[in-house]
């Protein structure tokens, strides 16, 4: 009987979490579509320079906190109704993870040398794949600095190699991936290393001298 109970309990919680995910996310995502709307009104307009900087910023913004949500609710769900097992392509996920990014270039002396040495498809989450490509993609942007070298992007048969040169200062404060942190950076990371688990890849980041590589297996 108390065995009885408790699954009972459990299963209690676990309906109850499933519904607040539910819920949250609606609720969540409700206002970035507002929000989202309302900007691409706002491009239709006849703005200056500084108000498209502006409107730059907002949507670039709003576009982060759309991530960020989608981020939090696909490790929120303990269930995703067998899309754990779709089977889907590697490099537009990738390419579009360095389109959304590149702002983070703009006033820097860094190309990006991307090298698709094959194009694979896997079975697994395509937006926790996506969610995990974009944190790395920002990580190596944002850690580039100015004629600092090039950022790598490598997409192999059974990996993808994110690989960016940055000064020995900075690489020395890149926190592993398992350690988590409370700055955007270790956030970052944890949440790969994350979704990584669920879907059963491997997350691997190190450092040496002025180079940072981060390898996302299948």
């Amino acid at each position: 009987m108390t065995i009885e109970k408790t699954l009972e309990r459990v299963s209690d919680f676990v309906e109850r979490e499933r519904n607040f995910t539910n819920a949250a996310s609606h609720e969540l995502r409700t206002p970035v579509t507002v929000i989202s709307g309302a900007l691409e009104i706002l491009e239709q307009s006849d703005l200056d320079n500084g108000d498209k900087k502006a409107l730059d910023r907002m949507r670039r913004a709003t576009l982060d906190m759309k991530n960020m949500i989608e981020m939090f609710l696909c490790l929120a769900r303990e269930t995703d109704h067998g899309l754990y097992s779709e089977q889907f392509s590697i490099a537009p996920l990738v390419y579009k993870a360095i389109d959304q990014q590149r702002y983070l270039l703009r006033g820097k002396s860094v190309d990006i040398e991307l090298d698709e040495a094959a194009n694979p498809s896997i079975f697994g989450h395509p937006q926790a794949f996506s969610i995990a490509v974009t944190n790395l993609v920002r990580n190596a942007f944002e850690h580039t600095l100015d004629n600092q070298g090039s950022v790598s992007v490598i997409i192999k048969h059974n990996e993808l190699i994110v690989s960016n040169h940055t000064n020995k200062h900075v690489s020395q404060q890149i926190t592993l991936a398992n350690e988590f942190s409370t700055t955007n950076n270790g956030l970052g990371l944890g949440i790969v290393q994350r979704l990584c688990e669920k879907n059963n890849w491997a997350f691997s980041l190190s450092t040496s001298e002025n180079l940072v590589v981060a390898r996302l297996c299948w």
